[in-house]
């Protein structure tokens, strides 16, 4: 998506949001349900615009067999959920630049969204 939006102006782009957690579903007529669909939807509402979001467990089976970089987003409180859940920000590629002191995930004062906030010392 991210090479298919590059000529297209920010108001006329698509940007999904990705959850992902593995767990066992229930397949209804066209439906789905269980917590491994409650969680990854909630993961999905942490996600920024164009992002992926994913628990500590995929995180853990993943790390070291793809080439990307997990930005720790801390344990989250996530509704409907029993317990908080260790949350990791996906970085693919180039897309999202190398984190430094002024440039990591935070939870900005205004906003209950996990964002990459340059202006931090």
């Amino acid at each position: 998506m991210a090479e298919r939006h590059a000529d297209i102006a920010l108001e006329r782009r698509i940007e999904f949001r990705i959850g992902i957690h593995p767990g066992d579903i229930i397949v209804e007529d066209s439906d789905i349900f269980g917590d491994g669909v409650n969680i990854a939807a909630r993961l999905e509402g942490l996600a920024e615009p164009g992002g992926i979001c994913v628990s500590r467990v995929v995180r853990d089976e993943v790390r070291d067999k793809l080439d990307v970089a997990f930005d720790d987003l801390g344990e989250q409180s996530l509704k409907n959920i029993a317990r908080p859940l260790r949350v990791f920000a996906v970085r693919v590629g180039e897309a999202v630049p190398p984190l430094s002191p002024k440039n990591r995930p935070c939870r900005c004062p205004t906003s209950r969204r996990w964002r990459y906030c340059r202006s931090r010392t």
